[in-house]
């Protein structure tokens, strides 16, 4: 089932003085990933001003306006309506020993095996132990 999200954003800046001009960009706009549609999305200024918008190297949709007149205060408010599809199923989570099988057959196993300098302290593997599943298999 999908669920339709309706999305307001308000950012306000005031300032002591009034600011002769303003030059600003905005990335407000919802990104598509899977499971994500835009619906609507739109950005509004106050004081008024033409704004423009651009993909940025990200893919990101960024949004600039400029203020030429002095100002005191400006609001830009992103308003957006998503409509988002359940994500889809987790995959299976590796066995209990195949993280372990991996790392042992990994040339970087030097970097898996405590040091010296990193070994673990008591308070540490003391918790860990409480914490950890007690049908841990430990993988030489």
């Amino acid at each position: 089932m999908t669920r339709r999200l309706r999305i307001k954003h308000v950012t306000r800046v005031s300032d002591a003085q009034p600011a002769p001009s303003s030059h600003n960009e905005v990335r407000m706009t919802p990104l598509p990933p899977p499971g994500q549609t835009t619906l609507d999305a739109r950005v509004t200024v106050g004081p008024a001003t033409a704004t423009w918008s651009y993909g940025d190297y990200w893919g990101t949709q960024a949004t600039g306006l400029d203020l030429l007149d002095p100002h005191g205060d400006l609001t830009i408010t992103a308003s957006s309506l998503v409509e988002t599809a359940p994500p889809d199923p987790l995959p299976e989570p590796p066995a209990r020993t195949e993280p372990a099988e991996h790392t042992a057959s990994s040339r970087l196993l030097e970097f898996a095996a405590p040091t010296a300098p990193t070994a673990p302290t008591a308070p540490t593997t003391g918790t860990a132990a409480e914490h950890a599943p007690r049908n841990l298999t430990r993988v030489a």
